[in-house]
C-alpha cells in the first residue's frame, strides 16, 4: 500500500494473552502496544481520521460475524451477498467511503477469536446444503490491506476450500497478495479488485496501489490458479473518463484471461446525504460531490439516470467487446437501467439471486 504505516496497536486487556494477539504484535514490529479497558457499547479509543486510520484495535467480537449484505433494496435489485465482518475498518482512505460516515474516526478492528467465525459459518451453511452461497470480508475493509498482520486469507482459503456449496471473495484496491500466493488454489476462492482509471486512483484513493500494480497482482493470482473478479465500481464521471476507461479496459485485458473471470461488477458513484459534508470537509480537492446528483429511491445521492446510463453503456460495451462471455452485474440498480444497458433485467432481486447462483453452479460444473 502507498506510504501506509501502523502507528500503534490497541490491545483489549480481556485478549492480551492469546496467541493470536501475541503473533500480531510480533510481525507489527516497531508500533507503540497500549492495553485498553474497552466501552463495549462503544469503542471511543481514536479522536481522528487520521489517528483511527493508524490505529488497531484487537479484541473479541461477541455479536454475529456472518450477515446479509446490507443492499439498500427499495427499487433496486439487490445480488443477496453474505458478508463476514473480519477485519472491521479500512486502512485506505478512499475520498467516497461510506465507512467515514458509517464507522466514524474508529481505530481499525482485527477480531481475535477466529473459531466464532467457523462456528457461525457451520450453522450458516448447513442452513444452505443445496444453495451456492457467495460470500466475502471486504464490506467492511479492504480484505487484503492487513493480511500481513492477521492472516485473514490462510484462515479464509483453508476453510472455504473443503467447502463446495461457497465461494468466497476477497475484495481489495491494494497488490498485497504474498500470502494468498502462498496457499493452494481453489476454483471457488475469488480475489477481486476494484478497478479506476489513474487520475481516480491518484485523486481519490488514497494508499491504494496503483493501476499497474493492482492489474499486475490480478495476473500473479490467475497464474497461481485462484478465480478473479473484477468491480468498476464505483465509476466516477469527470472530463476525459470515456478514454481513460477504454485505456483501463484494454490493459485489463491484456494481462487477464476472460475465462478466469468469475464476474465483473458494475456500480456508479453514490452516497448517503450525510457523507456529503464528511467528504467536503476531509478532502476539500475533491470534485466528487460537484456533479448533478439526485436523491435515489434508497434516499442516497446518485448521478441522474440519464448519466448513469450513458457511463454504463460505455464501459459495458468496451467489457463485452474484450470479453463477449463475462458474467457481468449491477450493484444496486434499478431493473429500467438493467433493460437499457444490458437488454434484459432479472425480475426481482429473488431472481437477480438465483440467475447468479446458476452461474456459480456453472461455472463449478455443480449440478
Amino acid at each position: 500500500m502507498r506510504d501506509y504505516k501502523i502507528k500503534r496497536i490497541l490491545i483489549d486487556k480481556n485478549v492480551r494473552d492469546t496467541p493470536l494477539v501475541k503473533r500480531i504484535i510480533k510481525k507489527a514490529g516497531e508500533v507503540e502496544v497500549k492495553e485498553v479497558l474497552l466501552n463495549r457499547k462503544k469503542y471511543s479509543v481514536a479522536t481522528s481520521f487520521t489517528e483511527g486510520k493508524r490505529s488497531i484495535l484487537l479484541t473479541d467480537f461477541p455479536g454475529s460475524f456472518v450477515k446479509p449484505c446490507p443492499g439498500t433494496g427499495k427499487g433496486y435489485l439487490c445480488c443477496g451477498y453474505t458478508v463476514i465482518n473480519q477485519p472491521v475498518g479500512c486502512p485506505l482512505d478512499c475520498t467516497y467511503c461510506i465507512l467515514q460516515d458509517y464507522l466514524g474516526p474508529s481505530p481499525l478492528i482485527l477480531y481475535v477469536n477466529p473459531g466464532k467465525i467457523i462456528e457461525q459459518l457451520e450453522i450458516f451453511l448447513g442452513k444452505y446444503k443445496n444453495r451456492v452461497i457467495r460470500i466475502g470480508n471486504g464490506e467492511l475493509a479492504d480484505s487484503l490491506a492487513l493480511d500481513y498482520l492477521g492472516d485473514f486469507s490462510s484462515f479464509f482459503v483453508s476453510y472455504f476450500r473443503t467447502k463446495k456449496n461457497a465461494i468466497f471473495e476477497f475484495k481489495t484496491k491494494t497488490d498485497e497478495v504474498d500470502g494468498l500466493l502462498r496457499l493452494p488454489s481453489s476454483e471457488n476462492i475469488v480475489c477481486s479488485w476494484s478497478l479506476n482509471p489513474p487520475p481516480v486512483i491518484s485523486g481519490e484513493e488514497n494508499f491504494t496501489a496503483t493501476l499497474e500494480r493492482r492489474l499486475q497482482a490480478a495476473y500473479k493470482v490467475q497464474e497461481k490458479g485462484f478465480m478473479l473478479g473484477f468491480h468498476f465500481d464505483p465509476l466516477i464521471l469527470y472530463p476525459g473518463w470515456e478514454d481513460d476507461y477504454e485505456k483501463l479496459i484494454e490493459e485489463l485485458f491484456t494481462l487477464i484471461d476472460p475465462s478466469r473471470i468469475f464476474w465483473i461488477s458494475l456500480g456508479a458513484l453514490r452516497f448517503p446525504p450525510s457523507l456529503k459534508e464528511v467528504i467536503q470537509q476531509r478532502f476539500p480537492h475533491t470534485k466528487i460531490t460537484s456533479e448533478e446528483m439526485i436523491r435515489g429511491l434508497d434516499g442516497k445521492l446518485r448521478y441522474i439516470k440519464p448519466l448513469r446510463i450513458k457511463l454504463f453503456k460505455k464501459i459495458y460495451s468496451l467489457i463485452k467487446d474484450k470479453a463477449p462471455d463475462v458474467f457481468c452485474y449491477f450493484c444496486m440498480e434499478s431493473p429500467d437501467v438493467w433493460e437499457k444497458v444490458m437488454g434484459f433485467s432479472p425480475s426481482s432481486s429473488s431472481n437477480f439471486r438465483k440467475l447468479f447462483e446458476q452461474h456459480c453452479r456453472k461455472v463449478l460444473n455443480l449440478k
